[in-house]
């Protein structure tokens, strides 16, 4: 591959060609920091090459990056909040013009304030609630006593942190009693109910999701803006929808187009606030739309950390100066102040500075502004058509298989509105019949076979996102209820729903996309056999190997920083000069290792040989599977109803019956009557064993264009509509009221902390 390296006046655009494309990203790969990591197999003691799977939940360091913050940055590093020193002078350059980065990247204008806040979306949400109550951007000069009202409009889709922050506001008021809305059919509403003379409404609404793009209802929203819009005109009031949506799925990939949607909720006069966590690593995104003039973003939370080179860097909120009217910053603290004296204080003028108390996480900031600068370079729309075409090769190599089924609509067979997301679930056993499924393998489970045969970096559980993840799995009212009421009581995560989530990344080789499917479909076919040498912890739902050694599989800080690692070698030339000591290794290749003594594990074949592993260790767990006694945790069976997944005695019991009756090795499910080396014995005697012989699940329901029986129809028209569900969080006011303030402490109203 020819080397390629930018002109001196063009440092900071984007490459051109498509083979300066491929050498950049070939470079960025070499220096991925971890790229030549290896994995421990439990089962010999043998390891893996890495392959990371798992950038949708956070991004890996890149040398030149983490170089430049160590030999650059670090050497004149000191506190922001001054410009009297060389050393504070550079740290506020190099931070400020991270922002001017950030800016750039989103398009952002002088109309846009770019503010660093905490870890990730999370503190950049929790700052978008704060800056809105003290904000009253839900209320107008104009807007009466009594009348003054936000309606926000929340995602089906969205994570827990764009969830959870605007339940808790709605739940604030302990004083309270649940009734009805007319402002919207089929809403709830938490009344406080004390003087009405001042109060502020704050009502909570999801929208219905789309049974077709696996996205919140576009229609649905429409609906709800124009329910507002005619309360607004019956009372001559003003109630301001603050219409909260992901611009990305999490789990699915799934996409809303930002522009079109934005320009919607403006129509009605409303505020659009969009995470952008899933999304902005893999598509443009822009906070001022160059085709949509009314299609720009008020707010937009975003997650650095996702990106290549991200891990420690900060949290952004991005939003329109006009709607900062707080007069007290949502923290309060140094570096916000323009004068404090023993009279009164004074906040600065400038709308980011403000919102920024404290101490900063510099270092954090700068990472920051770097990794969009490193993005901007390689160009995102290459990223997109990169990762575009991984998806759609990885997707459509494991659906053709018919055990693993992925989660979301039949649309997601078009994965052109797709992020490269992709969410599944593997049957343990098929059945005869189209109108019953089998058990599933628990996703913990399959992510453990992924890490511990294949090295694959992949994630189980429902990806921060419950209420989506119940629909994905096609959970009608009732089973998601029954699920609520189990966990609950007894806080046994391993019955928690959810699926597994793999992610392509444009540094990722197409040996690396192949070599994830070859391991999905090995799981599909052989997975289950591997059930006897696993074992699990019910409370947290960890799945591991039985010969894990907890101590052996992780490194630990104290080992690592010995009193010997202070100590300046005589020989180290690298300390003191800034420099630092990542490898960066060879171009990425899973038949090749770039340490010896691991070249064998595989060798010149690379993804045949890491296949033919697998089948050995199949082949002896099988083997000492019919001899050994399985010593797991028992389960409760007042929850057997819930145990949609494979438990290890099925596959041992599917191993005896194959030996007894010397028919083939197929996946059964155990028919014991008592099960009593799965559930508590003395709970059970004399009981009616209510374990299910299939999975509770009905992800067909909703993918892979499989026409689904007649109850699962009529669960996903129960979930189109996430309202039944949901009633508990629907629509739901608290009432802030008034309190006056002395001269000096005068300020708009906030909501109590």
């Amino acid at each position: 591959m020819s080397e390629w390296s930018p002109r001196a006046d063009e440092t900071g655009s984007s490459v051109d060609s498509d083979n300066d494309y491929e050498t950049f990203v070939d470079s960025l790969r070499q220096q991925s920091i971890g790229e030549n990591e290896r994995v421990t197999v439990p089962y010999d003691g043998s390891s893996r090459k890495l392959v990371y799977c798992d950038f949708t939940a956070s991004g890996r360091s890149v040398s030149a990056i983490e170089e430049f913050i160590t030999a650059t940055v670090c050497p004149t590093y000191a506190n922001t909040h001054s410009l009297a020193s060389a050393t504070a002078r550079q740290t506020m350059h190099y931070r400020e013009e991270a922002r001017d980065k950030v800016r750039e990247y989103f398009n952002c204008t002088t109309d846009d304030s770019v503010i660093f806040c905490g870890a990730g979306a999370t503190g950049a949400i929790t700052k978008f609630v704060d800056i809105m109550c003290r904000s009253r951007v839900f209320a107008t000069p104009t807007s009466r006593k009594g009348r003054r009202r936000a309606v926000l409009i929340i995602d089906p889709v969205a994570h827990h942190s764009s969830v959870l922050p605007f339940r808790e506001l709605a739940l604030r008021y302990p004083l309270a009693h649940i009734t009805r809305s007319r402002a919207v059919p089929g809403s709830f509403v938490k009344r406080f109910s004390g003087d009405k003379s001042a109060e502020v409404e704050v009502e909570l609404v999801t929208l219905p999701l789309d049974s077709i793009k696996g996205t919140a209802s576009i229609n649905g929203l429409e609906e709800v803006l124009k329910k507002v819009a005619a309360f607004n005109r019956h009372h001559h009031d003003f109630a301001v929808p603050v219409v909260i949506l992901s611009a990305c799925s999490n789990v699915t990939g799934a996409r809303l187009d930002i522009p079109t949607v934005s320009t919607l909720i403006h129509q009605y006069d409303g505020i659009a606030a969009w995470d952008l966590a899933a999304i902005a690593a893999h598509n443009k995104v822009d906070m001022n739309s160059p085709s949509h003039p009314n299609g720009y973003m008020d707010f937009a939370f975003v997650s650095p950390h996702k990106l290549l080179g991200g891990p420690g860097s900060s949290g952004l909120l991005l939003c329109k100066k006009k709607h900062q009217t707080n007069a007290v910053p949502a923290v309060c603290g140094g570096g916000v102040v323009l004068y404090v004296s023993r009279r009164g204080h004074h906040y600065l003028g400038n709308l980011e500075e403000r919102e920024e108390a404290g101490t900063p996480d510099i270092l954090g900031c700068i990472r920051t502004g770097a990794i969009y600068h490193l993005h901007r370079m390689v160009g995102i729309e290459r990223i997109a058509s990169s990762e575009q075409r991984m998806a759609d090769h990885l997707a459509h190599r494991i659906r053709a298989h018919s055990k693993v089924h992925i989660v979301g609509p039949k649309f997601f067979k078009d994965r052109s509105h797709c992020a490269g997301i992709i969410s599944f679930n593997v049957l343990y056993n098929e059945t005869d019949t189209a109108a019953k499924h089998g058990l599933y393998l628990h996703y913990n489970f399959v992510g453990a076979v992924l890490n511990d045969v294949f090295g694959i970096q992949a994630r189980g559980g429902c990806a921060c996102a419950g209420p989506y993840g119940e629909a994905l799995l096609g959970l009608n009212c009732g089973s998601a209820e029954r699920f609520e009421e189990a966990l609950d009581d007894t806080r046994y995560e391993i019955f928690k729903p959810g699926f597994v989530r793999v992610g392509v990344h444009f540094t990722m080789t197409q040996e690396e996309v192949d070599f994830v499917a070859d391991a999905i479909l090995w799981i599909a076919d052989n997975g289950w056999k591997l059930l006897p040498s696993y074992t699990y912890k019910i409370m947290s739902g960890e799945w591991y190997h039985i010969k894990r050694d907890s101590h052996q599989m992780v490194k630990k800080l104290s080992d690592a920083l010995s009193p010997a690692a202070f100590l300046i070698k005589p020989d180290d030339s690298s300390l003191g000069n800034g420099s630092t000591r990542h490898s960066t290794g060879s171009s990425r290749r899973l038949s090749t290792s770039t340490t010896g003594r691991h070249s064998e594990d595989y060798g010149d074949e690379g993804l045949h040989a890491a296949i033919r592993k697998a089948d050995e260790l199949c082949a002896v767990v099988v083997d000492e599977a019919r001899r050994i006694k399985l010593e797991l945790p028992l389960l409760d069976p007042e929850v057997a109803d819930l145990l949609w997944f494979a438990h290890p005695i099925d596959t041992k019991w599917s191993i005896v019956q194959s030996l007894t009756t010397g028919h083939t090795l197929v996946p059964q499910v155990c028919v014991d009557p008592q099960c009593s080396e799965i559930f508590e014995v003395a709970s059970i005697r004399g009981k009616k064993r209510l374990r299910p012989e299939e999975s509770i699940f009905n992800i067909r329901c909703w993918s892979d264009g499989v026409e689904p029986p007649e109850g699962a129809r009529e669960a996903a028209r129960n979930r189109q509509s996430m309202a039944k569900m949901m009633l508990k969080m629907m629509w739901l006011k608290v009432t802030c009221r008034e309190k006056p303030l002395a001269p000096l402490e005068r300020r708009p109203i906030m909501f109590a902390r």
